[in-house]
């Protein structure tokens, strides 16, 4: 092989290394942010959240509807025997009742309701924030994806553009036929490979599009630059991390309910006063006389005072099983920080150490190859190497900017993507 192919394979093989690496000029693809903004917008299962708070807050108002007032009659010795036959002395009462109810039934109806109302809201924060992190992650796949192919697309043109030369120089006799074929078949290989890819690509953008109810995906790449992903917050109080989980604030807001059910039991235990105030037509004198009347339930039988104890009993289960998830909370907090730890130094390792030391031995070897040292195949091997690492700190930088929004997830702290602004794409 001749001194100016081999210049000409170092100069393609370092160009195609160094423009993979290097800043991605802003190609107006989708950014995070305008991918949250559409999910909060138009995601179905959002919607129908709101529709249920809307739900949860007419029966609040309902609770506090006071007990509807009777009217009744009595129409008395009708239709008798004696001096009692027809309706001469028929008594004919109207009566207006109303019940009062005692015991605070009322202010805990709607204490109860507003329990309903806090637990939905927690549903539909945890709901918007599970939204957050999966749009998140299926942002980070379509970038990974994206990144993927663009390495795959660097190979192929590579081989494009180096079976073109190998053409030339066998034509020229300077060149085996043999290693054309071999760059024959990296190359067809390469092209099946951005195939693939490209597939992958659309699967992704499709699954991203779908959180906000799209079909049809109106992107076709991501724009981001993933440096300034801010890191969560991590306190060592368990307190102030369980602060804004939205799973544990379900749980207050059950524990919250089931105090509100438990009083409400204990209320309808309570007895009502019930009054009647009406008018008693005599037709035999035809006379009228106010009627006035009251009655009370007598608590012989039934105080609700099982209702009492069975609310007892379900109070203290869900304080156990809020406990128990607080702990579980706490255990994926950790796992989440060490999983991010992790990911993030090997992201380093490979950035400041690994990679660069590769690029030094690429080098080596193509300037080895050139004084006949190495041949076309260890360029070969070490530039696919290269390429071996890079497709890692892509994997690498997806775990730890998943672990980070998962970890922001836990502790109820979702960024809103302004973070991510337009720019690099790709370390």
């Amino acid at each position: 092989m001749n001194n100016h192919w081999c210049k000409g394979l170092y100069v393609a093989l370092a160009a195609a290394f160094t423009v993979g690496l290097a800043p991605a000029s802003a190609d107006g693809g989708l950014t995070l942010d305008d991918a949250l903004a559409r999910v909060m917008e138009n995601n179905l299962q959002l919607m129908a959240s709101h529709s249920a708070r809307l739900a949860s807050g007419a029966r609040e108002d309902q609770a506090g509807r006071r007990p509807n007032p009777e009217l009744g009659f009595d129409w008395e010795n009708l239709a008798g025997g004696g001096e009692f036959s027809g309706l001469g002395s028929s008594e004919l009462t109207l009566m207006l009742s109303q019940t009062f109810e005692l015991g605070g039934k009322r202010g805990r109806r709607r204490d109860q309701a507003a329990g309903v109302s806090s637990l939905v809201d927690w549903d539909r924060q945890t709901q918007r924030q599970d939204l957050n992190l999966m749009t998140k992650e299926a942002f980070l796949a379509v970038w990974a994806a994206q990144s993927r192919l663009d390495l795959a697309v660097e190979q192929r043109e590579l081989f494009r553009g180096l079976l073109e030369d190998l053409q030339r120089s066998v034509s020229a006799g300077a060149t085996s036929a043999v290693e054309l074929n071999r760059t024959r078949g990296r190359f067809a290989t390469a092209k099946l490979v951005c195939r693939s890819r490209q597939q992958h690509l659309d699967s992704a953008c499709r699954r991203l599009a779908a959180l906000w109810n799209s079909t049809e995906p109106d992107f076709s790449r991501v724009s981001g630059d993933f440096d300034s992903f801010e890191p969560a917050p991590v306190s060592d109080d368990p307190a102030v991390l369980l602060a804004d989980n939205p799973e544990l604030g379900q749980w207050r807001a059950r524990v919250a309910l089931q105090k509100a059910n438990r009083e409400l039991s204990r209320a309808e235990g309570a007895i009502d006063l019930k009054l009647g105030l009406g008018v008693k037509h005599f037709a035999e004198f035809g006379d009228q006389a106010l009627v006035l009347g009251a009655g009370l339930p007598l608590p012989v039988f039934d105080r609700n005072k099982d209702e009492v104890r069975a609310a007892e009993y379900e109070l203290e289960q869900v304080r156990l099983e809020a406990e128990a998830v607080a702990v579980s909370l706490l255990t994926e907090i950790a796992v989440a920080v060490q999983e991010d730890h992790s990911a993030r130094d090997e992201v380093r390792t490979l950035r400041e150490e690994i990679i660069p030391e590769a690029t030094e031995a690429f080098e080596a070897t193509v300037t080895g190859h050139e004084r006949g040292v190495f041949t076309i195949t260890d360029v070969f091997d070490t530039r696919h190497f290269l390429y071996e690492l890079r497709e890692a700190h892509i994997d690498a930088m997806v775990r730890h900017f998943t672990a980070t929004a998962r970890l922001r997830r836990l502790i109820g702290t979702p960024a809103s993507g302004a973070a991510v602004t337009e720019g690099r794409n790709t370390p």
